[in-house]
């Protein structure tokens, strides 16, 4: 993996356009046409890279900060299909320090959030530390929350949970958590398989809802065809958006949610997402951050109509 990545960054910054272009995937190629390609990767071959500050790995992604000779930094980011190192994915941008590339905890945040669930749900991924949240290091996605439902027994699915509509999520009303208007929507994105997944659309289904105040949600792995909003509509806070899927790179039905600065999901920066009167492990709470194990629900949801009961332990 990693000589593959230092096989890469030469082939990138010597100028072998064509060696580059022959690694990329055929998905990709499809989606990036050659001409489009070589018109991005032009100004890279005039970087004059100096060293690899910094590579590391992790499963079939990797990230490297180069140094170039005039001295400005840049962090390139590469996803591998699988191991013959078929490039599925390939990002260039300036290098952010650390600290630098989110906004702090206490960062003051305008829009009131509610869950863009109904009913009670677990943080399967959510928090400040790596260890609980595994989107800490991604840019725009520090602060996010990956949602799952849960039955009694801890499990997420009923049976042995092969298929998707075995999981207590799948089909689950995403609403919007606050008021705003709809700014971008991707729909159309396949649900895979427990045992597959796509490195390809990374966000699967994906509505991103601007709030003002240069905060917009995130909300992503709707389910194929659910999206019941376009771009330019204006919604309210508890309106229907779509269902939970499993669209993306998603090891199982869920709703991932975050909070971000821009509309763009490549280039904005994480906000801290604090939820507004709701129930975190039965105890109210304003304004919480929850982590990771941690069960919530909006207080009003008790009493809600339409609201759907705690699941059922799931069938053996």
């Amino acid at each position: 993996m990693l000589q593959a990545t230092e096989r890469l960054i030469d082939d990138v910054f010597e100028g072998r356009a064509d060696t580059v272009w022959d690694r990329f995937t055929d998905d990709f190629k499809q989606m990036a046409p050659r001409t489009k390609f070589l018109e991005a990767y032009a100004p890279l071959a005039s970087l004059n890279v100096a060293a690899v500050d910094e590579l590391t790995v992790d499963g079939l992604e990797a990230k490297a900060v180069l140094r170039t000779t005039a001295g400005p930094v840049f962090t390139l980011k590469v996803v591998f299909a699988d191991v013959s190192y078929a490039i599925a994915g390939l990002l260039v941008q300036p290098y952010r320090p650390p600290g630098d590339d989110q906004h702090p905890p206490d960062h003051p945040v305008q829009v009131e959030l509610s869950l863009p669930l109904r009913g009670e749900w677990v943080v399967g991924q959510g928090g400040r530390d790596e260890a609980d949240n595994h989107h800490v290091g991604n840019q725009a996605q520090h602060y996010a929350y990956d949602l799952v439902a849960v039955a009694e027994d801890g499990s997420t699915h009923r049976g042995e949970g092969k298929e998707l509509t075995d999981y207590l999520a799948f089909g689950q009303p995403i609403v919007a958590p606050a008021p705003g208007t709809v700014v971008q929507v991707v729909d159309g994105v396949i649900d895979h398989g427990i045992e597959d997944n796509d490195p390809y659309f990374v966000p699967g289904n994906t509505v991103v809802i601007d709030h003002g105040n240069s905060e917009f949600s995130a909300l992503m792995h709707f389910k194929n065809g659910s999206i019941l909003v376009a771009v330019g509509d204006t919604v309210k806070r508890g309106q229907p958006l779509g269902v939970v899927g499993n669209s993306g790179n998603s090891s199982e039905p869920h709703l991932h949610y975050h909070l971000q600065d821009g509309p763009h999901l490549g280039s904005a920066r994480g906000l801290p997402a604090r939820f507004r009167d709701i129930e975190v492990d039965g105890q109210a709470v304003a304004g919480a951050m929850p982590v990771r194990g941690q069960t919530v629900r909006n207080r009003s949801s008790r009493s809600a109509a339409g609201s759907p009961p705690k699941p059922a332990s799931p069938s053996k």
